[in-house]
């Protein structure tokens, strides 16, 4: 798994906040994050069908720019903010939930200076 670069994280009552750098294996990286954390990927719109004859294709992150997503997944909401070079994800869910992400982060992450 590609490390995920990370320029800062936050932790409220209710959800936790992590800056990751937006580079063209956020998909990927973030999907292996959650998958490592939680079992299964939860975000990744890394390969996306299209209506073409079931055709896959890779999506650019560079596509992802002033954009919000959402996943709801096992009880853990994910909002994703796209910026131009940084994207916020903010982690709505039970603080075990927050505390299993965390965990996982910390061992697939490197910091930006």
């Amino acid at each position: 798994m590609n490390k995920l670069k990370v320029f800062g994280l936050g932790n409220e009552k209710d959800y936790t906040f992590v800056i990751f750098s937006k580079d063209q294996d956020f998909f990927k990286s973030f999907g292996d994050l959650t998958k490592k954390a939680f079992g299964h990927v939860c975000y990744s719109h890394e390969i996306e069908k299209t209506a073409e004859a079931g055709r896959h294709m890779v999506k650019r992150v560079s596509d992802y720019a002033d954009r919000h997503e959402t996943c709801t997944d096992h009880g853990v909401v994910f909002d994703l903010f796209f910026g131009a070079k940084k994207v916020f994800v903010v982690i709505h869910a039970p603080a075990k939930a927050r505390d299993m992400f965390m965990s996982a982060l910390g061992k697939s992450v490197k910091w930006a200076r």
